[in-house]
């Protein structure tokens, strides 16, 4: 998961939005592959989490705000285990 951190005390901006523009490019990816003709309301709960994820990853990167990061990185972590437990 996303760390933001400082480097030699100071803050590496440039560092923290391309991580946040990464996550950014991942929840989309997720978000446009779901099928929403099989998936019926799974793929529906899961498009409203990744764009709930999703704006709230654009507001902490614009707001350059880690406290902000919190709900999503909560709600990516849960999918995450779900799929771990789920698939192994």
């Amino acid at each position: 998961m996303l760390v933001l951190g400082s480097h030699d005390g100071h803050s590496d901006v440039e560092a923290v939005h391309a991580q946040l523009v990464k996550a950014q490019r991942i929840v989309t990816e997720l978000r446009v592959t779901l099928d929403h003709g099989r998936g019926g309301a799974i793929a529906a709960n899961l498009d409203a989490l990744y764009g709930f994820c999703l704006r709230t990853l654009v507001d902490a990167n614009l707001s350059k705000d880690p406290s902000k990061l919190t709900p999503a990185s909560d709600v990516l972590r849960s999918l995450r285990d779900a799929w771990d437990q789920a698939c192994c």
